[in-house]
This record gives structure tokens, C-alpha cells and sequence, in this order.
């Protein structure tokens, strides 16, 4: 009977690698016909060796494979009461086995050998309609891992059925529905679908607000999330006061040292970094660093999404080799974190190319910013906005370096993305129409030039304000070509 548990329950995980670890460490979330085996070598022994002679099983080292045919057939045979026990109890072990937390990179690497039987175990649910709450936070759990380390796509399909796993059972306005829709909102502005994040934020927070009170720290993700998400459609203005209730709410349930406290410091700085006041910037981004270099350590994913926006802080204030040491830095920590092919990588040579340019090494930025451009590509389609922002770059690359024709496609082709993403009046549309008419002035074609750059003053007028150093630098920019025509 023993064996026949230990073989049920295999059949509900990945084929291979399941490790005998998991079921010793965590022998309490089994069921009573498994529990005492699991927490008994010799006993898991004995129910392993009967499966290794009828060939049902294999042992390399301390872990178990099954046929994955074996399995399917297995499976199929089980009154559906059954499969769905052994389902639970597959689901049950891997909830209790999680270890991953997003601040202690120690427990990434057990995540990602666990990440195969939660995805064999979560499919199965999904083909017996088991729909329990258990279930959705798992789905929720596993799209959580998915989206920190970059795969977008498989994340959404976890935290959509989480949502309406969770909508079913709890109703529609439970504060745990509220956080499946806010981490659904999360990924799609990753995904670069900015109008389709808002409602699913806004319903979040009015969730939160009402069940939890307007001083709860879920308030202040709410707030925080749809703060930096203005800032994302280009509403500079609208997004401060998210970002500032945010934060004072994170510090007084928080306290000054937390996490938390330290993504809020970070997204006050980039708003003001992007609003043009690069001096009261600097201290939020300080803050932020320190905060996470002590509780998270140094070498952890945000610290080097701080080291990151302070490298391209100085760079914009003129201090090109201060800034370097920040980017360098920052791309290790992503590379051995997340590996090569992670959004955040390409953020970082994306960077580290603007740098290079800025510093007059044209032959030098070249490299990374063609390899941000294909890890973009890779991870977010080509449709996305960081995507539109990589061919901005080479373009302006190619132009610098004299190849104007060369230049001109990929300045067409962010536009066009842009306009299509984040709407005509965005303040990124502005940029690539300002860029577009230098390039179109370089080339002679006044007239084309003097187009965009009315079309660039215009939005940067209405979305940044007339003193923003972009509104002042197209200002400036149009009443060239006005003196040249």
C-alpha cells in the first residue's frame, strides 16, 4: 500500500528529478498512508523497491523518475475521487515545499528545480477541474516566480487562472481576489500593455481600501503600482501623489528600513528623475540603494535595479565616469541572478550602451545596445515599448556615427510602436519625433524636420510642462531648423 501511495503520487509530477528530499523534509503535508514512510528511510526504501522491480519506477541517486507515458496511463485509470485526492495531495506537498522568496536569493535555486512539479502537478488540476483555493495560490505562486524571472507569457497564464479560481470560490470583492488582480496588473505593464494594467490596479485598490482600511500596506501597493504606472502612459503630474501616499504609508507600517520602504524611495526617485529635477532625485535613489544593500543583500536583483537608475541619474547630470562603475555593477548582479536573456540584462546594456555613446565610444555602444535589442525582442515581442526604446537608441547610434538611411528604419519603427502602445500624446512619442527631425534635419529635408519637432514641442508642452529640459531641449531644437528654413 505503501508503494502504491508513493507511485499515486509521483504520477501527479514532473516525469524526472523528484526528489526523495522533498517528501522527508515535508512528510507532514502528505497523506497518512505516505507520511510515516516519507519520514522514515528505511520505510521509503522498502516502498521504492517494489516499484524499481515491476520497472514503474527508477531511482538515480535521492530521486525518483516515472515514465511519463507510465504516468499518463496511470492517471487515466483512477476514479476521478482519487485522482483528484492524489492531485491534492501533490498540490498540498509542493504549497508546503515552495521556498521562493523574492528577497533571499538563497532559496532561488530550490525554486527553480521545484518549478517542473508544480507545472506538471498545476496542469493535471486544470484537466480534472480541480478548482480549490489551495490550487489557485499555487497557480498565484508559480506566476509570481515566473514573472521575477522574466517569462512573461507563462506567468500570465498561471495568474489568470489563479484569478478566477479565486473569484469563484471567494467572491469577487475578497482582498486575496484584490491581489491576483493587482499582480495581474503588474505583469501587463511588463508586458508593455499599459491601457490593459489600469483597471485591473484600480479595482485592486478599491478592493484593499475598502476591506483593509486606507492605512494598510496592500493600500500602499495599490497606490504605488498605479503611481508608476502613470508615469509609464507619460502622466508625470498625476502619478506623484500615488507615489507619495505610498510611501508614507509603507514607512508607518513598515518601518524605515524595509523592503518595501525602499521600492517606494526608488519609484519617488525615477518620477522625479523623469520629471526633469535630477537633484531631488538623487536622494530617494541613495535611500533606496541603502536600503537594500543591508536588507537584502548585495548582490539581490533590486540592488541592481538601484545601482541601475543611479548609473543613468549621473550620466544624466554629467558625471559620465561615475555613472560607469553603477551599470558595470548592476549588469553583473542580473547576469548571474537571472541569467543572460533576462529583461533586466537588457536594461542594463541598453544603459551601459547610451553611456558608451555619451563618452564618444560609438564603436563600443554598438555591442550592447544590438544585444538589448534582441534580448527584448526574445522576452517581449516586438511590439513592446522597451522594445520601441532599443531601436530609438540604435538609431540615434547610426546617426552619430553618419549613417543616416541606415538611421532612419529603426527611428519608424519605435515611433510606430510607441503611437500604437502608449498613445499619440505620450511623452516618449515626443522624444522619437524630436530625434526623428535632428535625423530628417542631418538629411537636408527641413521642411519633414520642423514637423516633428513642432509635433515633439507640442506634447512635451502639454505632458512635461514648458521647463522640462526635454520641452526646453525641443524648444531649442525647432528654433534651429526655423533659423536654417
Amino acid at each position: 500500500p505503501t508503494a502504491l501511495a508513493l507511485f499515486n503520487l509521483c504520477c501527479f509530477l514532473a516525469p524526472e528529478g523528484i526528489p526523495l528530499a522533498l517528501l522527508r523534509d515535508h512528510a507532514a503535508a502528505l497523506p497518512p498512508e505516505l507520511a510515516a514512510a516519507a519520514a522514515d528511510d528505511l520505510a521509503l526504501d522498502a516502498a521504492i523497491t517494489p516499484l524499481r522491480a515491476y520497472a514503474l519506477a527508477a531511482r538515480d541517486g535521492d530521486a525518483l523518475a516515472v515514465h511519463r507515458l507510465v504516468q499518463t496511463v496511470a492517471r487515466d485509470r483512477l476514479p476521478p475521487q482519487l485522482a483528484q485526492q492524489w492531485a491534492e495531495a501533490a498540490t498540498n506537498l509542493l504549497r508546503a515545499a515552495w521556498p521562493f522568496d523574492q528577497h533571499n536569493m538563497e532559496t532561488w535555486p530550490a525554486a527553480t528545480a521545484l518549478l517542473p512539479h508544480l507545472l506538471a502537478a498545476l496542469a493535471v488540476t486544470q484537466e480534472i477541474n480541480l478548482e480549490t483555493e489551495r490550487v489557485a495560490s499555487l497557480h498565484n505562486k508559480v506566476a509570481f516566480y515566473l514573472h521575477q524571472v522574466g517569462q512573461y507569457k507563462l506567468a500570465h497564464t498561471h495568474i489568470q487562472r489563479a484569478l478566477a479560481i479565486d473569484k469563484k470560490a471567494l467572491g469577487p470583492d475578497h482582498p486575496t481576489v484584490a491581489t491576483r488582480l493587482n499582480n495581474l496588473g503588474t505583469l501587463l505593464q511588463d508586458m508593455g500593455d499599459l491601457g490593459g494594467a489600469r483597471p485591473y490596479y484600480d479595482r485592486a485598490l478599491a478592493i484593499w481600501e475598502r476591506v483593509l482600511g486606507p492605512d494598510h500596506p496592500q493600500v500602499a501597493t495599490g497606490n504605488n503600482n498605479l503611481g508608476t504606472l502613470l508615469q509609464a502612459m507619460g502622466d508625470l503630474g498625476g502619478a506623484r501623489p500615488y507615489l507619495d501616499r505610498a510611501l508614507a504609508i509603507l514607512e508607518k507600517a513598515l518601518g524605515p528600513d524595509h523592503p518595501d520602504v525602499a521600492a517606494g524611495n526608488n519609484n519617488l526617485g525615477g518620477l522625479l528623475y523623469a520629471m526633469g529635477d535630477l537633484g531631488g532625485a538623487r536622494p530617494y535613489l541613495d535611500r533606496a540603494l541603502a536600503i537594500r544593500q543591508k536588507s537584502l543583500g548585495p548582490d539581490h536583483p533590486d540592488v541592481a535595479q538601484s545601482l541601475n537608475n543611479l548609473g543613468m541619474l549621473l550620466q544624466n547630470m554629467g558625471d559620465l565616469g561615475g555613472a560607469r562603475p553603477y551599470l558595470d555593477r548592476a549588469l553583473a548582479i542580473w547576469e548571474k541572478a537571472l541569467g543572460p536573456d533576462h529583461p533586466g540584462v537588457a536594461t542594463d546594456l541598453n544603459n551601459l550602451g547610451l553611456l558608451l555613446k555619451a563618452t564618444g565610444d560609438l564603436g563600443g555602444a554598438r555591442e550592447p545596445l544590438d544585444r538589448a535589442l534582441v534580448i527584448r525582442e526574445k522576452a517581449l515581442g516586438p511590439d513592446h515599448p522597451d522594445v520601441a526604446q532599443s531601436f530609438n537608441n540604435l538609431g540615434t547610434l547610426l546617426q552619430a556615427t553618419g549613417d543616416l538611411a541606415g538611421a532612419r528604419p529603426y527611428l519608424d519603427r519605435a515611433l510606430a510602436i510607441f503611437e500604437k502602445n502608449l498613445g499619440s500624446d505620450h511623452p516618449n512619442v515626443a522624444t522619437l519625433n524630436n530625434n526623428l527631425g535632428m535625423l530628417l534635419q542631418d538629411m537636408g529635408d527641413l521642411g519633414g524636420a520642423r514637423e516633428h519637432l513642432q509635433r515633439a514641442l507640442a506634447i512635451a508642452e502639454d505632458r512635461l510642462g514648458p521647463n522640462h529640459p526635454n520641452t526646453q531641449t525641443f524648444r531649442r531644437n525647432l528654433a534651429g531648423v526655423a533659423r536654417q528654413i
